[in-house]
């Protein structure tokens, strides 16, 4: 019985080894496996929302448009955003959709960012035009400016009609009124810094022979017309309203003669 009772004992004794070895096997291999699945996960920025081109990083992580998440180590991409506080005063260098990695390509200084025409309105075209700092405000128009366009033009007269001196031999007239300037020379709107930091000096002005305007059909038809003339550029203040102006009296080689002021507006 006592050799019975000792074989008993020692199953029972050898049962309770294995299942704490089991257990204890069991527990190690899990804890393995949370820390090797806390290991693989790491910090990344990513676009909680659609970032638009131009869009500065201040503006991008005040906004939640950049968004701190929790991925895996293998799926963050080599060039991701390590801080954002490196990006601040940089703007995205392109469209960047939601979800996307930010990376350290995503955002570049305000003078390397290409130039673009993205915010161009629905119905409106861009066309350039040539134009010196005598005839466009000596090259105080920046982009997101208003301009007046004015065309002074000489009046076709009939090559053997005689001097007259009440009759006027050229005309100057406004050819479109509170156009936008999208761009001057390659620097367009969305490059231009939103705000200057408080006791920093006013952005210079930029002088460029090169003006970029935001038009409709018609009012491009006129620039193109009247750029064989002489074009010159008022500068206006925001929230100003096209005023009516006096009608061209004649001038034949624009097509404006006897056209109300008002059709004259752009």
């Amino acid at each position: 019985m006592k050799k019975g009772r000792r074989v008993v004992i020692a199953g029972v004794a050898i049962a309770f080894a294995l299942v704490a070895g089991v257990g204890a096997n069991f527990y190690v291999s899990e804890a393995d496996k949370r820390a090797q699945k806390n290991e693989d996960l790491v910090e990344a920025f990513v676009a909680g929302s659609d970032i638009p081109k131009g869009t500065t990083g201040q503006q991008a992580v005040g906004s939640g448009l950049i968004v701190k998440e929790q991925v895996r180590r293998a799926n963050r991409p080599e060039t991701a955003l390590p801080d954002t506080s490196s990006i601040a005063t940089q703007v995205a260098s392109t469209d960047i959709p939601k979800g996307q990695y930010i990376l350290t390509s995503g955002f570049v200084d305000q003078s390397k960012a290409a130039p673009g025409l993205a915010d161009l309105s629905s119905g409106m075209q861009a066309i350039s035009i040539a134009i010196d700092d005598v005839r466009g405000v000596a090259g105080f128009v920046q982009p997101g400016d208003r301009v007046n366009i004015l065309h002074y033009s000489k009046l076709r007269t009939p090559p053997n009609a005689a001097a007259d001196a009440n009759t006027a031999q050229a005309q100057t007239s406004f050819l479109a009124q509170n156009i936008r300037v999208m761009a001057v020379g390659h620097q367009a709107v969305n490059s231009v810094p939103s705000t200057t930091a408080p006791g920093a000096a006013a952005p210079a002005a930029t002088s460029s022979g090169l003006l970029t305007l935001e038009v409709n059909a018609t009012d491009a038809e006129k620039i193109v017309m009247a750029s064989q003339g002489t074009i010159y550029l008022s500068l206006v203040p925001k929230g100003f309203k096209p005023e009516i102006v006096a009608p061209v009296v004649d001038v034949v080689n624009l097509g404006f003669a006897r056209v109300p002021p008002t059709d004259l507006i752009g």
